[in-house]
């Protein structure tokens, strides 16, 4: 299990990219990241970023 936390995004997630964060690529369901500072609405959160 990892723990990643990151502050507030302003609503530009490309941080979270795999270019960006390299570790996205190995995350697993057991891992959290954690973003802290942002509220939004879960409709406008693009769907390469929600891990399933």
């Amino acid at each position: 299990m990892a723990i990643f936390i990151t502050g507030d995004t302003h609503g530009d997630f490309s941080r979270l990219l795999p270019v960006a964060f390299h570790e996205q690529r190995d995350l697993t369901k057991e891992d959290y990241l954690i973003i802290c500072g942002d509220y939004i609405e879960k409709n406008i959160i693009p769907k390469s970023f929600i891990l399933r």
